[in-house]
């Protein structure tokens, strides 16, 4: 008995020593895991957000400046992906995030 309670002892003190490392320790596991967290609902938005427009019929996504081409990058970086030869579909009163008032 008298060996456990000193172990415990040991390990108390130890952890005391040793306090601002055991914080470091959870606060870096604990950002990381938010940060992850955080990631893995970004990349589920993203996934609605792309079946809900690949759900549309190409007429739809034309009166909305998009092409099924155009979806991938769209949906991933939520700005107007048009390319450079068509940049003036853009460029009649949208701007640049032409599309960023679609929300799902």
């Amino acid at each position: 008995m008298e060996i456990a309670q000193s172990n415990f002892v040991a390990l108390v003190q130890n952890f005391e020593n040793n306090r601002s490392k055991v914080l470091t320790a959870l606060t870096t596991y604990f950002t990381t895991l938010t940060t992850f967290l955080a990631a893995l609902e970004e990349g589920l938005n993203k996934a609605e957000q792309y079946e809900a427009l690949a759900r549309k019929s190409h007429n739809e996504l034309a009166a909305l400046g998009l092409s099924r081409e155009d979806l991938p990058r769209f949906v991933m970086f939520g700005k107007c992906t048009h390319r450079p030869l068509a940049q003036s579909r853009c460029q009649q009163g949208r701007g640049e995030r032409c599309l960023s008032f679609l929300s799902f």
